[in-house]
Order: structure tokens, then C-alpha cells, then sequence
């Protein structure tokens, strides 16, 4: 059976830090796994490495035996904790991100919802702030 995900030797640098060390993981299809640690740990390190976002310093990553690319951006998502898009960034700008990093992004139905939604494609994150952190009673 093919390893789902595959993790050989994989380490990442930041500068001198070492973010991850040689890490070696097998996940076979159909498991469910958690990923625990300290802070600081590497965890955020390797998910960003498992779907693109980042590229390890050394080592190989394979998702399905597909390295992560085009193909694999297409079945793996990753919703981080936290706003990781620069506030003062404008909605616009954004959509063109997406469809830069993801081939089989919509920007014509971004922009449609925006339009539903009677959000301003040149407003930015900053001015929309309000609709991320819903309302209190």
C-alpha cells in the first residue's frame, strides 16, 4: 500500500535555526493522526512543508507519491490559527495571490461573492476586520 504521506530525512533551516532535524514519517491511507509538541516544536514548520507553503532545506516530502506542487494543492488544505495575510493588503491583491498559488483558483467567483456580499475588492483586510470576529451580546 502507498504511504499517503511521506517524510525522508527532512530537515529545515531558518538562518542558523534548525526548524526541523531529519525527520523521517510514514502515514499510510485511511489513518487519522495528531501532531503534538511544544511550542516551537517544528509542527507549524512541517505542515507548511507537507502543503507548499514552505520548501524544506533538505530531505523529500511526498503526498500520495507527489511531491508538493500543483497537483497536490489541489486535495491538501491547510487553515492556519491565525490571520496570516497582511491586513493593509487589499482584497484584490489577495485573490490574485490565490490564484498565483492554487491553479484551479476562481478569481472570476471571488469576485462574485464579493459582489454578493457587498465587499469592496480595493478595501483591505484591516477595514474588514470586524467580519472575522463576529459580534458579542
Amino acid at each position: 500500500m502507498l504511504d499517503l504521506l511521506s517524510l525522508k530525512a527532512v530537515s529545515k533551516k531558518y538562518g542558523i535555526k534548525q526548524a526541523l532535524n531529519n525527520v523521517n514519517l510514514n502515514i499510510k491511507s485511511g489513518k487519522i493522526v495528531g501532531l503534538l509538541g511544544p511550542n516551537g516544536g517544528g509542527k507549524t514548520t512541517l505542515i507548511k512543508i507537507v502543503v507548499g507553503i514552505l520548501k524544506q532545506t533538505d530531505g523529500v516530502v511526498t503526498i500520495d507519491g507527489e511531491e508538493p506542487g500543483d497537483i497536490t494543492k489541489s486535495y491538501v488544505a491547510y487553515l492556519p490559527d491565525k490571520d496570516f495575510l497582511d491586513e493593509n493588503m487589499s482584497i484584490g491583491d489577495t485573490i490574485s495571490m490565490y490564484a498565483d498559488f492554487y491553479n484551479d483558483f476562481s478569481s472570476k467567483k471571488a469576485y462574485e461573492l464579493l459582489e454578493d456580499l457587498k465587499v469592496d475588492f480595493k478595501g483591505t483586510f484591516e477595514e474588514y476586520a470586524a467580519m472575522n470576529e463576529g459580534t458579542t451580546a
